[in-house]
C-alpha cells in the first residue's frame, strides 16, 4: 500500500492481546522504518502513534505481515490522555505517556535540566521495538514529556546505553554555540549488535545518529549497553561493555569515537548492563566501581599498566533496598546541583506503562 504522510502521527490501536502484525516503511524502494502492533481497526483497548515526522509530505510503501486491514489515519498530534486514564499512574516514579518502559539510559544534566532517555515501545504494553523516549526535568520530581529521541532502524533496535556531555569537544562534533552531547547505545540487530553513537547539538532536543557507525563492530553475540566516563587521572575515556556470559570488558579512547580493547574480565554472578564510576574511600583514596546488572560488583583501581585491578578478592552484592535490577549514574552532575555530588544513581526498574483504561 502506498501512503502520503499528510500529518505527523499515523494512529495505530492496538488491542493488548492478539496476533502481532509486523509494519514497514519503505521509501524510493529502500526499507527504513518498522514497528510490531497488535493493530486492530475495531474495539481498541489503546491508541499509540507513530512519529513519522522525518516523512512528512513524503509518500511511503507500507507493507503489514500477516495481512490485516489497515486505514491509515493521520494526526498533527497525539490526543492527550484523560485524567480517568492517568488516575492510577505513579505519583513520584516517571511512567512513559505510552507504551512500555524499560532501563533508563543516557542520563545527563545539561542547561539547567536533568535529561532522562528511556528504553521505550511505543506500540504496546510488552517488551519490544526498543527506541528511546525522553523527558526533561528541572527537579528529577516533575517530569516534562519529549517528543521520541531515537528511533529503531532497519540495522536494529536502540538498546540501553549513555550519555557524555563534551565540554572540551574532543570529539570534533560541535556544531553552534550548543556543547555537544554524546549518546552511546547498541544497536540490536538480528544479526549482530554493534556500539553505536549519536549526538546532540541543540541541548538534547534532537539526537542525530553518528554517520560512521558503528564505533564498535560486534565482538561477542550480544554484546552490549556501554557505559562511558572520564579518566582524568590518566587522561582518557573508558567504556565498560558487556561482553558474554559472565564476561565484561573496558575500552578506552581520546576522543570518543575510536575505541581500543584494554581488558576482558569475568563478574561472577551478574551479566548485562555495566556500569563504572570512581568514589572515593574513606582513606582519601580514589577507587573505581565496577558492576552489572544484577548488583554484583568489584571495587578497584588501575594499575601502573592502565589496566583493572579489583582489590577484593572476589565480587560483592549491592545493597538492593527492595529496588529491582541495576543503578546507573548519570552524566555531569555538578556540586552546585540539586544532587550535590558528581553522580546521581537512579533504580533501573522493568515495569510497563500503557495508556491504560480503568478495570470495567
Amino acid at each position: 500500500m502506498e501512503i502520503t504522510v499528510s500529518k505527523r502521527f499515523l494512529r495505530v490501536p492496538v488491542k493488548f492481546d492478539g496476533t502481532s502484525h509486523k509494519f514497514t516503511f519503505s521509501e524510493n524502494g529502500t526499507p527504513v522504518y518498522k514497528f510490531d502492533a497488535v493493530y486492530t481497526e475495531e474495539n481498541a483497548d489503546a491508541v499509540y502513534y507513530a512519529d513519522l515526522r522525518d516523512y512528512l509530505g513524503k509518500t511511503m510503501t507500507v507493507t503489514v505481515e500477516p495481512e490485516c486491514a489497515f486505514t491509515p489515519v493521520f494526526e498533527d498530534a497525539m490526543t492527550p490522555l484523560t485524567a480517568e486514564e492517568t488516575v492510577l499512574r505513579p505519583q513520584l516514579h516517571f511512567t512513559a505517556e505510552r507504551g512500555w518502559i524499560n532501563d533508563p539510559n543516557g542520563l545527563c544534566f545539561y542547561g539547567g535540566q536533568y535529561h532522562l532517555f528511556y528504553q521505550h515501545n511505543p506500540y504496546g504494553r510488552l517488551w519490544g521495538n526498543m527506541h528511546w523516549g525522553h523527558a526533561v526535568s528541572p527537579d528529577l520530581f516533575h517530569w516534562e514529556y519529549k517528543e521520541e529521541a531515537m528511533f529503531l532502524d532497519m540495522d536494529g533496535a536502540m538498546f540501553s546505553g549513555c550519555a557524555v556531555v563534551d565540554h572540551n569537544n574532543v570529539s570534533g562534533l560541535k556544531e553552534g554555540d550548543e556543547t555537544p552531547i554524546l549518546f552511546f547505545y547498541t544497536c540490536a540487530g538480528e544479526k549482530k549488535s554493534t556500539q553505536c553513537l549519536a549526538y546532540s547539538t541543540d541541548g538534547g532536543k534532537t539526537l542525530k545518529k553518528y554517520d560512521k557507525n558503528p564505533l564498535i563492530d560486534e565482538i561477542a553475540p550480544g554484546n552490549r549497553d556501554p557505559k562511558v566516563i572520564y579518566d582524568a587521572k590518566r587522561a582518557r575515556w573508558l567504556m565498560a561493555l558487556y561482553f558474554v556470559e559472565r564476561t565484561y570488558a573496558i575500552f578506552t579512547s581520546q576522543d570518543l569515537l575510536h575505541w581500543e580493547l584494554l581488558q576482558k574480565f569475568d563478574l561472577p554472578g551478574d551479566d548485562e548492563c555495566p556500569d563504572l564510576y570512581p568514589l572515593t574511600a574513606d582513606d582519601g583514596r580514589t577507587l573505581w566501581v565496577y558492576s552489572g546488572a544484577h548488583d554484583m560488583y568489584f571495587v578497584g583501581d588501575f594499575d601502573e599498566n592502565g589496566l583493572y585491578q579489583p582489590i577484593q578478592s572476589g565480587s560483592f552484592r549491592i545493597t538492593r533496598s527492595r529496588m529491582r535490577h541495576r543503578r546507573i549514574t548519570t552524566s555531569r552532575v555538578s556540586r552546585s546541583s540539586a544532587l550535590r555530588g558528581t553522580a546521581a544513581i537512579f533504580p533501573a526498574r522493568r515495569s510497563t506503562a500503557p495508556c491504560v483504561r480503568r478495570p470495567k
